[in-house]
């Protein structure tokens, strides 16, 4: 699902994992997502993208499967919000990951907090999203 993944990759900086949970409910068209990102070496910025998508539903496990750089310390679905905690080790470097999605079919929208550890500097991120089905592809 290439709308989602491309949030995934946004916000885990090229990092990959596996995760086990339920699935998400979407409305298939056209959706537009607006993502705002701060960190503590290039400040804040917003980017929207646009972008067909063919699927009904949200799975995590999709997102970027045979990667094993990162384990899900926890993962929840409650309803039509997941909330995440993951730990990663890309390469000598660590981060810690919480965030949380919520699908409401033709709406959603996360957030997610990232502390990243590369040659002995802390990088912290915070990210936020919001997307929204626009019409049809």
């Amino acid at each position: 699902m290439s709308l989602y993944k491309s949030i995934a990759l946004s916000l885990l900086l090229s990092a990959s994992f596996s995760v086990v949970a339920d699935s998400l409910p979407i409305t298939p068209g056209m959706w537009e997502t607006t993502m705002n990102q701060t960190n503590s070496f290039t400040g804040s910025n917003t980017t929207v993208n646009s972008e067909c998508v063919k699927e009904t539903e949200f799975d995590p496990n999709s997102l970027m499967e045979g990667n094993e750089n990162c384990s899900i310390a926890d993962s929840k679905v409650s309803g039509n919000r997941m909330q995440f905690a993951m730990e990663c080790n890309m390469d000598g470097s660590q981060a810690k990951m919480n965030g949380e999605f919520e699908s409401n079919g033709d709406n959603g929208s996360g957030k997610m907090t990232m502390t990243m550890y590369m040659a002995g500097q802390k990088i912290e991120m915070e990210m936020d999203w919001t997307a929204r089905r626009v019409g049809d592809c």
